[in-house]
């Protein structure tokens, strides 16, 4: 299943990127809905099934393709500067 890779970026120099998307289907009929989101324990912004960031309450940035555009408080420095983008697509 396709899906985009974002790419996020703040002028403090934190940036980070992620899939974000479904993924096939695996032998049990599973698929993963992928979101970008900030992971404390690795400084990082991760691919993760959106059920298991949510399970964790990490932050989510949502897909700029989807909903536009947008700029998110830095996990770094705090300031909402944090831009996310849509870097390519992925198949």
């Amino acid at each position: 299943m396709p899906g985009n890779l974002l790419f996020a970026t703040c002028p403090c120099g934190f940036e980070g990127s992620a899939q974000v998307g479904m993924t096939d289907m695996d032998d049990d009929f599973r698929q993963e809905d992928l979101v970008a989101a900030y992971d404390p324990e690795k400084d990082a912004i991760i691919s993760i099934d959106k059920h298991v960031a949510a399970a964790r309450c990490l932050t989510v940035y949502p897909d700029p393709y989807i909903y536009g555009n947008s700029e998110f408080a830095c996990p770094k420095c705090g300031k909402s500067t944090l831009y996310v983008d849509v870097l390519g697509h992925w198949d």
